[in-house]
């Protein structure tokens, strides 16, 4: 990142002074931010950034707050952010709110998914509509533990080639990302975007997957542009 929107200049903003900075300072420059895999993944929550509508200031002062005062030193630090992030989740999903049922797939289901493909640390994991990313998540730590026995290598492979997916829509997206690093994988190859458009869909070696995983989102409309790009059409409704 920029120096200028790195996080010690974050935190210490003046409240009232968040929306300049958001628009004028964080947007511009995640834009800019370069052709390394991480600054493509910053460019991508663009996206989602450019459409949401910030809190007031008050409880934006106390979330930069709250976030200073939580541990990123060490993989075990950022381990214990994702379970507090876990149980967020866990409160926001049961409440009904913005990334509830339709987004999340619930713990037990993704344990037993995982449990029957038993990706190993050498795999491809592809979620095509990961949501807020738990079943990604839950094949990211069953690969973790195996890789544990294996040279350091394997799991850093595992970090950084390993999992891979798509959402369509910008909060989740950006939930399941965020579960992702914080569970160790630094590089996510996470796309935002409707997986059926993909412009490498007819290319069958473009992307090659050992696991694909889904919970897909039943009873949604493909348009018949979509549907024109598969041997099998949906039954239209």
């Amino acid at each position: 990142l920029p120096l200028h929107i790195r996080w010690k200049v974050i935190k210490d903003i003046f409240p009232g002074e968040f929306n300049q900075f958001y628009t004028d300072r964080l947007i511009p420059a995640l834009k800019q931010s370069g052709r390394h895999p991480h600054a493509q993944s910053l460019t991508r929550f663009v996206r989602v950034l450019e459409h949401q509508r910030l809190p007031d200031d008050r409880f934006l002062t106390s979330l930069v707050h709250f976030i200073d005062s939580l541990p990123f030193d060490s993989p075990k630090d950022c381990y214990e952010v994702g379970n507090l992030l876990e149980a967020l989740l866990k409160r926001v999903t049961q409440s009904g709110g913005k990334v509830s049922g339709e987004y999340t797939t619930p713990d037990i289901v993704a344990e037993l998914m995982v449990e029957l493909v038993d990706p190993q640390p050498e795999d491809r994991v592809y979620d095509p509509c990961f949501g807020t990313g738990g079943v990604l998540l839950k094949c990211a730590e069953r690969m973790h533990t195996r890789a544990k026995q294996m040279p350091p290598r394997v799991w850093d492979q595992v970090r950084r080639r390993s999992i891979f997916g798509f959402e369509l829509c910008s909060t989740p997206y950006v939930v399941g990302f965020t579960r992702l690093v914080l569970a160790g994988i630094d590089m996510p190859g996470l796309e935002l975007g409707n997986t059926l458009e993909r412009a490498d869909l007819s290319n069958h070696s473009a992307s090659q997957f050992d696991c694909i995983l889904a919970d897909p989102p039943f009873g949604v409309r493909v348009s018949p542009e979509i549907q024109s790009h598969f041997h099998i059409k949906s039954i239209p409704r």
